[in-house]
């Protein structure tokens, strides 16, 4: 090779050597930049899942309270029934009380009609 090939050869690499050296500070920023995205990434996500640990825990908090809700309207429940049972066999016992008092003044006065 010549000294005037090995020149522009030289020249070349150079040339080659400055482009990638230009392209690597044009990188530079660019790859800052995708770092600050991956921190601001990892940030978000952080956040995201603390916020699902949070509404995970607030879920078990809502279903032990929807339990013992279930189970407090179920005793109410069951003491309107027992409530309105024995609400029922006391009109029962009382209509039959007011029958037998009825009968026993119909019995002793006749028909109710005035007679003294």
């Amino acid at each position: 090779m010549t000294q005037n090939g090995r020149q522009d050869r030289l020249d070349r690499i150079e040339r080659m050597l400055q482009t990638h050296a230009e392209m690597l500070n044009q990188l530079s920023p660019l790859m800052t930049q995708v770092a600050q995205i991956a921190t601001s990434t990892v940030e978000s996500v952080a956040r995201h899942d603390e916020i699902l640990a949070r509404l995970a825990e607030q879920s078990l908090q809502n279903a032990a309270t929807l339990n013992r809700l279930e189970q407090s309207v179920d005793q109410l429940a069951e003491l309107v029934k027992t409530s309105t049972t024995e609400t029922m066999q006391l009109v029962s016992e009382n209509n039959q009380q007011i029958r037998r008092i009825w009968d026993y003044l119909m019995s002793q006065s006749g028909n109710f009609k005035g007679e003294e």
